[in-house]
């Protein structure tokens, strides 16, 4: 009996002491200590709080608790670091402006179509947007847009092997291949024209001429009066420079009388060479009409030199009778232009036939 009595006295005393403690003895007295931060919305314990108060504090703190341990932290406003967050996949940035030093832009709105560049720690700036087929270059060490264009007083040196050109436009002096040429300046006159060098570089427009002939035996009445035995047209600048005309023909007298003829050499209506002989009838007497020139006629040469001041003088010669008379005449014709070369002759009699045969001219230059 006395073993009950002290049993039911033991479970009295206990039951008083937990009442009083939860009732009355303050929470903070059983609290851990020595961490105060404050981790959001977690609830601190106060000093007035009870053992009693404890398991409404408990659970708010441990759903809250159970809220940060997700991927979710909508109730943080203070974070020292992004570490617990990782990569922003949705919502809305809102910030000051970045500054360069922290890897931004340090501006809040940039050029449209700009070309940026930096400015050391100041906001990165924009070029100004250019035209169309400009290039980016520097003023005054500053990015633009500019028209492209090169350098005239530089030297510049293409190594590919194909350098295309639509259209070069050039001084009067181009050098190719360490050669100077220099250009006319003026489109030649007339087709079939070419370049010829004198020698030193100028280039002149000339009409290659090689020689001028007659296929047929050309037949002249000549008399007292002068008597254009042929003509022929030297193209404008088939004579710049230094060059020579030079002719030969074949001539022959038919019938009788004549004595002595004479022949006058001009050029752009100026003469250039006069001649007169006595024929000699011995050597070369008259061919019967009809008759044949190899028996009965001789050569006749002439030239004409165009020297490099641009004067003219020739002279004639042939290899029969008896040379009573030669002149040659200096004149100064514009070779730029096409002039007319005429070989004239008359005789002593006033009816003679002297036969011409095979006129050729050769231009040589």
């Amino acid at each position: 009996m006395q073993y009950l009595i002290t049993m039911g006295i033991t479970v009295l005393t206990m039951f008083a002491s937990v009442f009083g403690v939860y009732n009355f003895v303050p929470f903070d007295y059983l609290a851990v200590t020595g961490n105060t931060e404050n981790f959001g919305a977690i609830t601190e314990v106060a000093s007035s709080d009870t053992m009693a108060n404890f398991p409404t504090t408990y659970n708010a703190n441990l759903a809250q608790l159970m809220r940060m341990s997700t991927s979710s932290v909508d109730s943080i406003t203070t974070l020292s670091n992004l570490v617990s967050i990782g990569t922003i996949t949705t919502g809305t940035w809102n910030s000051d402006i970045i500054t360069v030093t922290y890897g931004g832009t340090g501006s809040s709105t940039l050029l449209a179509n700009g070309v940026l560049y930096g400015n050391g720690t100041s906001g990165v700036l924009a070029v100004e947007v250019g035209s169309n087929e400009q290039i980016l270059t520097l003023s005054g060490g500053v990015p633009v847009w500019a028209s492209g264009g090169v350098d005239e007083t530089l030297d510049y040196n293409f190594t590919g092997s194909v350098f295309n050109v639509k259209n070069l436009n050039a001084s009067s002096t181009l050098i190719l291949n360490g050669i100077s040429l220099s250009f006319p300046s003026t489109q030649a006159v007339g087709s079939s024209t070419a370049l010829l060098n004198d020698g030193s570089g100028n280039l002149t427009w000339n009409e290659p001429q090689s020689f001028v002939s007659t296929t047929s035996t050309l037949t002249i009445s000549v008399g007292t009066g002068t008597t254009t035995v042929f003509t022929h047209q030297i193209p404008a600048g088939a004579l710049s420079g230094q060059a020579v005309v030079f002719g030969m023909t074949g001539v022959g007298f038919e019938g009788n009388g004549a004595t002595s003829y004479e022949l006058n050499l001009s050029y752009g209506g100026v003469p250039v060479a006069y001649a007169k002989w006595v024929k000699d009838n011995t050597l070369h007497p008259n061919c019967p009409l009809g008759g044949s020139e190899d028996v009965c006629g001789f050569l006749l040469s002439f030239y004409m030199i165009n020297d490099a001041d641009g004067n003219q003088r020739g002279r004639l010669s042939t290899g029969s009778g008896t040379l009573l008379e030669a002149r040659g005449y200096s004149a100064s014709v514009d070779t730029g232009s096409a002039q007319t070369f005429l070989l004239e002759a008359k005789s002593n009699q006033s009816s003679n036939v002297i036969k011409f045969d095979s006129v050729f001219i050769q231009i040589l230059q």
